[in-house]
């Protein structure tokens, strides 16, 4: 059976970036042994925003996401669950008053929260996994709820490409068919924004220090390391940030979804699947190899390393996220 008999947003994305990295990926089945930090935040603070969903409350949800990250070796970094913390804190400062209104008023209704599914679009299955499904019981509008946990300050401008390329989104263009086929009814996304801060660390208590004339270059790195903020000044200072949210660290914004261009889509994805039943030879894209902060397989690439003999990389069980039934 072609690996593409099941297609996800995940596996569709990687080939248009790089036929050979879908390769490894895809067909070989092969992942990192280590997953990088941003990926790692974005699957704690999923489990997190999980919570929220749920009707959890805050401590429930922080306790959720640090027994993740110690049960799949996040926390073996020190500020990992702090920058979490701070995070989720700010999210449910941000949001739990507003959205308890709205179910409270029974605006919306939850159909889902973590749900999977597959469909069968022009002859190709596709499958995946919705963080949540409501039902905006005024309009009779569908609503796919897609938490993104992102260090890009473009998505905090409304108007720049991380917005507007939504509608070409290969994840929103499969989760939104599926929706009009179970459900009938319009649909749009809710795109629910966190900016992440992957780089901040604790500082400088006070700030310009500067080395002393009778100062040895030992004693000056002393003198700084002393001055240093311990992890709890630097944990306080970091969630004062994102509970005041004075640069606009949480965004949602509702795009509406066009059954025409998500159909368009479709099509584009079925055609993509399509061409890569039939590649022979899959093709590198060396553009790709520097993004996302480098490529893991750029040494295979190059013919300096067998991934599936290095200890980097591992098989995975399942191509793809889904119902388990349908095995790999």
């Amino acid at each position: 059976m072609p690996i593409t008999d099941y297609q996800s947003a995940t596996s569709l994305s990687t080939a248009q970036q790089c036929e050979q990295l879908y390769y490894w990926k895809y067909d070989r089945l092969l992942e990192e042994v280590t997953k990088g930090g941003g990926l790692r935040t974005g699957l704690v603070m999923h489990v997190g925003q999980e919570s929220y969903m749920r009707g959890h409350n805050l401590r429930a949800a922080i306790n959720a996401m640090e027994d993740d990250a110690a049960e799949h070796g996040f926390d073996d970094e020190p500020l990992f669950n702090i920058k979490n913390e701070a995070y989720i804190r700010g999210y449910y400062n941000k949001w739990e008053a507003a959205d308890s209104h709205l179910f409270k008023e029974k605006r919306y209704s939850v159909l889902g929260v973590e749900e999977e599914f597959e469909f069968v679009f022009d002859g190709i299955k596709f499958v995946g996994k919705m963080d949540a499904v409501m039902c905006d019981n005024e309009t009779g509008e569908i609503i796919l709820w897609e938490h993104k946990n992102v260090s890009s300050r473009e998505a905090s401008d409304p108007t720049s490409l991380y917005w507007r390329l939504l509608p070409m989104n290969t994840q929103m263009a499969i989760y939104a068919q599926y929706l009009i086929e179970k459900y009938d009814a319009p649909v749009s996304v809710m795109y629910d924004v966190v900016i992440t801060s992957p780089k901040s660390k604790p500082g400088q208590i006070s700030k310009g220090i500067r080395r002393r004339k009778d100062e040895t270059t030992e004693e000056f790195a002393q003198r700084k390391l002393d001055n240093t903020e311990t992890l709890p000044q630097f944990a306080s200072r970091l969630t004062d940030t994102y509970l005041n949210d004075a640069e606009g660290r949480f965004i949602r914004q509702l795009v509406p979804l066009m059954n025409d261009a998500v159909e368009t889509r479709m099509g584009e994805l079925s055609s993509l699947s399509r061409r890569l039943d039939e590649m022979d030879i899959p093709t590198r894209n060396p553009g790709r190899c520097s993004s996302y902060g480098g490529c893991a397989f750029v040494n295979a690439c190059l013919g300096l390393e067998d991934p599936e003999c290095s200890s980097k990389f591992r098989v995975r069980e399942r191509a793809h996220t889904g119902p388990s039934k349908q095995g790999a």
